[in-house]
């Protein structure tokens, strides 16, 4: 279910997709992209942009709301870094020259992904807390917060990453607080998105509103959908980029899982095998420190230097240990 409705949305290569009507419809949507009016320089900061990349940035800053896509490692960051370059140098870099600079806020649906950007999360700047309850109560909430509604007022440009986690529902409701508080029934208030993510990733927490793209909103706003397709990141190796494609729509290629399995060591060593263990210990997180107590006993008993003869101060400092951790930071074994 979730394959079929994200195949609309995020697929890149004719090599790992089939041409589906929904995808067939998609890309058609992609070609009826509005022209910019705007031309940008092939060199941005010292880094160079691809035709895709440059359709992208060349689009915000005509001022159409846009939705780019693509695996990781396609350059998604590097486009909101560039378009962030040429809104505060962009006087002298694009054509025609840009009248003023825009107040762009950036945002993204988790905190480690706001920080990554350096921007906050979409709720936060939102004002809605969690963004559950009646709009509008919602609505008020934000017209009683005077710093929150000079926000929602002033920002020219939100872009939101990670939006394969935003629900349809929230979205739309988005639109309706941006609208109110702007007091600009158009949609999102006449605010320019830039939504950024892939919908093969990381899905909305309650996907009973669906995702993002299926947001009554979406189509009213968004008026460019571009489809990164070059891989920087794992460049300089085909077949893993092929296998990380295979991966990522879930159709693993026989010749590719031949390639996995080959590569695989066993992290315990059968006891009377002569193989030699990897030494490579799994990875256990634990949040809460209750949880994790148990788990840094056992390790502590486990361990090499431990013989089990009486040594009763260790499991005990493991306990205090693990106690003295916050609920929520919790620990890694």
């Amino acid at each position: 279910q979730f394959g079929n409705r994200a195949t609309a949305a995020a697929v890149e290569t004719e090599s790992f997709v089939s041409s589906s009507p929904e995808l067939q419809s998609f890309r058609g949507l992609c070609h009826k992209n509005l022209k910019p009016t705007v031309n940008i320089p092939e060199e941005i900061n010292g880094d160079q942009l691809n035709e895709l990349q440059s359709q992208v940035v060349a689009s915000v800053l005509s001022g159409y709301s846009v939705f780019f896509s693509g695996p990781a490692g396609s350059g998604k960051s590097f486009i909101l870094r560039s378009i962030l370059y040429l809104n505060e140098h962009g006087s002298s870099l694009v054509q025609p020259v840009m009248r003023r600079k825009k107040n762009i806020v950036l945002t993204a649906t988790t905190g480690i992904a706001a920080c990554a950007i350096g921007g906050t999360t979409v709720h936060s700047f939102a004002g809605v807390g969690t963004g559950e309850g009646r709009r509008d109560d919602m609505v008020s909430r934000v017209m009683s917060n005077d710093y929150t509604k000079k926000r929602w007022r002033q920002t020219d440009i939100l872009v939101i990453d990670e939006v394969s986690m935003l629900p349809a529902q929230f979205l739309d409701t988005l639109d309706f607080i941006a609208s109110r508080v702007r007091n600009d029934r158009r949609p999102f208030g006449g605010m320019q998105l830039v939504l950024c993510g892939d919908f093969y990733q990381l899905p909305p927490i309650n996907l009973k509103s669906g995702f993002a793209f299926e947001a009554a909103c979406w189509p009213k706003v968004i008026k460019c959908t571009v489809l990164l397709q070059q891989v920087f990141r794992q460049g300089g190796d085909p077949k893993l980029m092929d296998i990380l494609n295979e991966a990522r729509i879930g159709e693993l290629s026989s010749s590719s899982v031949e390639i996995l399995r080959a590569h695989s060591i066993q992290s315990n060593t059968p006891a009377g095998s002569n193989a030699k263990s990897s030494g490579v210990k799994p990875t256990l997180l634990e949040c809460p420190a209750t949880t994790a107590a148990p788990h840094a006993r056992w390790r502590i008993w486990r361990a090499p230097h431990h013989d089990g003869s009486g040594d009763d101060h260790i499991p005990l400092l493991a306990s205090r240990a693990c106690s003295s951790l916050a609920p929520s930071r919790g620990i890694s074994f």
